[in-house]
């Protein structure tokens, strides 16, 4: 979380029912290390989001909700959990049923308002968090797209985090194309995830990383590294994340 002491990220298992977990992340120790990891009683823990004020994270967990009805872990429902951050403990407060396939939640500015993407019902499903209370208000918006209509959002997300941290960071949110993947990497990401789009297209991991390489030779550079934090401050090669010097090559 920029401008803090403390990350978060999600431990996700494979597809067989496991309880997946989450772990807290000492950014102050050198190197930055992992002081405490809790469960989130379901499989998948598909996305994050910590809280404006730092001292919840939501955690949206697939559940089994991604699953083929046949399958014997499937639930009908996620679950999004939020989890308490204390100092550098780790509890779980409150949970709630979400959609299907969720991809990731967000707060309001205040932190009373998180909002959640259901991938199956191509909704935003509200709920208000009181600080201690999680309760579906019932408002659900429909939207037309899933992943690549965050990207926006995703890309200032990665900008402000490249900006702010010292570690690698990783682009992720509706990448589908090598166009899609340079904003990300311009925006100071060391590497780029490329996810739902596999599910359309299994190739489109190897098509944008042969985007990428087009664009190298056109642009006449070494390699990508050249353009990793384009669009950020100029920095010295000194400060810049680790990881930024890694060569993509064919």
């Amino acid at each position: 979380h920029p401008g803090q002491d403390h990350g978060s990220r999600s431990l996700a298992g494979a597809a067989t029912g496991d309880n997946d977990s989450i772990s807290l992340i000492d950014l102050t120790a050198k190197p930055p290390r992992v002081v405490d990891t809790i469960g989130v009683l379901g499989a998948t823990a598909e996305g994050l989001k910590i809280s404006p004020d730092s001292s919840v994270v939501a955690v949206v967990v697939h559940n089994g909700s991604n699953r083929a009805k046949e399958s014997p872990f499937y639930n009908d429902a996620g679950k999004l959990v939020i989890v308490r951050v204390t100092g550098r403990t780790l509890s779980r407060v409150a949970e709630a049923p979400i959609g299907r396939w969720s991809q990731g939640a967000a707060f309001s500015a205040d932190g009373r308002i998180i909002v959640v993407g259901n991938m199956v019902e191509k909704d935003l499903q509200f709920f208000e968090w009181s600080g201690g209370t999680l309760r579906d208000t019932g408002l659900r918006i429909k939207v037309k797209g899933g992943a690549a209509a965050i990207r926006p959002i995703a890309v200032h997300i990665t900008y402000q985090v490249a900006r702010a941290v010292s570690i690698p960071v990783i682009g992720a949110g509706g990448v589908t194309s090598a166009e899609d993947a340079l904003e990300f990497l311009m925006a100071g990401a060391s590497a780029v995830q490329v996810g739902t789009a596999t599910f359309a297209d299994p190739l489109a991991p190897i098509k944008v990383l042969e985007g990428l390489a087009e664009y190298v030779r056109s642009n006449g550079l070494g390699s990508i590294r050249d353009i990793v934090g384009a669009a950020q401050p100029a920095r010295d090669q000194e400060t810049a994340p680790p990881g930024s010097e890694t060569e993509y090559t064919e």
